[in-house]
């Protein structure tokens, strides 16, 4: 038997080197040792990806607490007034007639005396004309004998609520000049009456009328002749 050369044997010893190393990547694996290649890679660039995230963070600062909250909602707008809200207001308001509106009662009341109209200012009273205590053959009467008549109303006073009643007061003066041609004055003061805005109530009843009279004769000043006479 002859021996090998030296080169043959490093052949030789290289070849069986390469035939171990090849012999593992024969022999089958248990599926518990297979790997992914596609699945590390991927895994590789989420762990770098990671990694730059964290150290620009780092750089950046903490974010603001506020940042990746949702816009908070507009606020309601409050709803305008509607003319519907409007006339309602205003109704209420043309239902609560001011003093000066029974002042003008009391004018016209007056103004129609002296205009010999006796119907028409006896229908001026409450209660249907009842309130004045007379009928109207007799109203007409009772100023028939003036063949002059006039007044003045001054400022009325405030005016009193009660009950859903309303009540005010004005100063009346009168100067009257009969057929006969005496002079005639009158001093003191009427009450005006109505309804307030209370469920019912005719538009008559929530109008001013008159409710009541303390007009009564004023005494003649004092004369230089006649010093003594009581005012």
């Amino acid at each position: 038997m002859t021996s090998r050369s030296i080169p043959e044997r490093g052949a030789v010893l290289h070849l069986g080197a390469a035939v171990a190393l090849l012999c593992p990547a024969c022999s089958p694996r248990q599926p518990s040792d297979e790997v992914n290649i596609a699945d590390a890679a991927q895994t590789a660039r989420e762990s770098i990806g990671n990694y730059r995230g964290e150290k620009l963070g780092d750089r950046a600062g903490p974010a603001h607490p506020t940042a990746n909250r949702p816009a908070p909602a507009p606020s309601p707008t409050p709803p305008a007034s509607t003319p519907a809200a409007t006339a309602s207001a205003g109704a209420a308001e043309a239902e609560e007639p001011d003093a000066q509106a029974a002042a003008e009662v009391a004018r016209t009341y007056h103004r129609l005396i002296g205009q010999r109209r006796y119907d028409e200012a006896w229908s001026l009273w409450d209660r249907e004309g009842a309130a004045s205590g007379l009928s109207t053959d007799a109203f007409a009467a009772s100023f028939a004998k003036y063949r002059k008549y006039e007044a003045e109303v001054g400022a009325p006073g405030r005016i009193d609520a009660g009950a859903g009643q309303r009540y005010v007061t004005v100063p009346v003066s009168v100067k009257g000049t009969l057929r006969d041609g005496d002079i005639v004055t009158l001093s003191g003061s009427m009450i005006l009456h109505r309804a307030g805005p209370i469920d019912g109530a005719t538009a008559r009843q929530r109008s001013w009328r008159l409710y009541e009279s303390t007009l009564k004769p004023r005494s003649p000043a004092p004369s230089a002749a006649n010093p003594n006479t009581a005012p």
